[in-house]
Parts: C-alpha cells; structure tokens; sequence
C-alpha cells in the first residue's frame, strides 16, 4: 500500500478492526429495526395463508 510504511502493522490491524466493529453496528442496528421487521410480516403472512389454507 502506498504510504503504508509511516503507520506501523498495529497500527493497521487496529484501523481494521474499528472498521470492522462500525459496519458490523452499522448492520445490526439497520436489520434489527427495519428488517426484522419486514421479516416479521412476511413470515406472519406466510404463517397466515398456511393456516388459512389448513382449515378450508
């Protein structure tokens, strides 16, 4: 990498880590707000037309 011999290799690894644990928050907060709920509807609709179906 160009550049990359005035930042020490621990230096990278913990660049990359910080990285890292801000996207991995950054995804779980999104899923668990707003796809899990959408998950939860269209597993509830699903559940809903079985059951629908069970008792016809």
């Amino acid at each position: 990498m160009p550049g990359s011999d005035t930042i020490p290799a621990l230096g990278w690894v913990f660049i990359l880590l910080v990285a890292g644990l801000v996207v991995f928050g950054i995804n779980a907060w999104g899923y668990s707000s707003r796809m899990g709920k959408n998950f939860l509807k269209a597993e509830l609709a699903r559940q809903a037309r079985i059951n629908a179906e069970t008792f016809r």
